[in-house]
C-alpha cells in the first residue's frame, strides 16, 4: 500500500480503461478454463473455481478451506502460476533485451512512528472489515491502510527482512495443509494445472503486447499488471 502515492495515482487514472479492460478480459479467460482444469484435474467444482481465481495463493486457499473446498490443490494452482509467471518475465525480459537486477533497489526504511501508525491503523481497518465480513479483511485492512498514509505523505519502507519473513510465515501456512495424500494425487493435478496456466500465460501475453505498444510502457510491466496472479506476488516480482 505505501506504494500508491499521489503520482501513482494520478498515473493509475491515465491506465484505467486498459486496467478494467485487462481485468475482465483475465476473469472471462479463467473461467473459460476452469472446465478444462475440472475435467483434467479431476476436482470438484467449489476447488477447480478457487483454483482458476484471480487472487493470492494464501487469500484463495484460505477461503477455500472455508467453503469446504481443497485448499492445498488450490494452493498447489497459485504455486505454479507464480513458478510459470516467474519463468516467462525473465524469458521475456531477456527477449526484450532488459537486464533483471539481481537485488531489490534499496529505499528508506520507516520510522519507528510511521512504523507504529502504519500497524496500529491497520489492525482497526483490518478489525473493522472483519466486521463488515469482507474477504481477506487483514490483507485488504492494511493495504488500504498503506494507501491512506502513502497519500498523507509517509514515506519509507519496511526493512526487507520484514517482508522475507512475513512471506515465510505465508509458505508455512500453505505448506501445513499438504498432507501424504495430497502428494499421491499432485502428479496429474500439476500437469493439468500447468496446461490451463500457459493457456492463460500465452493469452495474456498477447493482451499485455497489445496494451504496451499502447501505452507504451515496457512489455514486462504489462505482463506482469496482467497475469493471472496475485496481487502481492505479483507486486513482489515486478520489484
Amino acid at each position: 500500500g505505501l506504494f500508491f502515492t499521489p503520482m501513482i495515482f494520478q498515473q493509475l487514472w491515465g491506465m484505467l480503461h486498459w486496467i478494467v479492460i485487462g481485468s475482465l478480459l483475465v476473469i472471462l479467460l479463467s473461467l473459460l478454463v476452469a472446465p478444462l482444469l475440472q475435467k483434467m484435474a479431476r476436482l470438484d467444482g467449489a476447488t477447480t473455481l478457487y483454483a482458476v481465481s484471480l487472487g493470492g495463493a494464501a487469500e484463495m486457499s484460505m477461503q477455500a478451506q472455508e467453503m469446504g473446498a481443497d485448499a492445498p490443490m488450490v494452493a498447489l494452482s497459485h504455486t505454479l502460476r507464480i513458478v510459470l509467471v516467474t519463468l516467462c518475465t525473465s524469458l521475456i525480459a531477456g527477449a526484450s533485451g532488459i537486464t533483471l537486477p539481481t537485488s531489490a533497489p534499496t529505499a528508506q526504511h520507516l520510522s519507528v512512528a510511521s512504523a507504529a501508525i502504519l500497524l496500529a491503523s491497520s489492525f482497526f481497518i483490518g478489525r473493522l472489515f472483519t466486521y463488515l465480513r469482507m474477504a481477506s479483511p487483514w490483507k485488504l485492512g492494511a493495504l488500504l491502510a498503506g494507501c491512506l498514509c502513502a497519500l498523507t505523505g509517509m514515506q519509507g519502507r519496511w526493512p526487507q527482512q520484514g517482508i522475507v519473513v512475513a512471506q515465510m510465515v505465508v509458505g508455512w501456512g500453505l505448506g501445513q495443509s499438504m498432507t501424504r495424500s495430497f502428494f499421491t494425487r499432485a502428479p496429474v493435478a500439476m500437469l493439468a494445472m500447468s496446461a490451463t496456466t500457459m493457456l492463460l500465460l500465452a493469452a495474456c501475453m498477447g493482451t499485455a503486447w497489445v496494451i504496451s505498444q499502447q501505452m507504451g510502457m515496457p512489455l514486462v510491466t504489462a505482463f506482469l499488471a496482467m497475469a493471472p496472479g496475485g496481487m502481492t506476488e505479483m507486486g513482489l516480482i515486478a520489484k
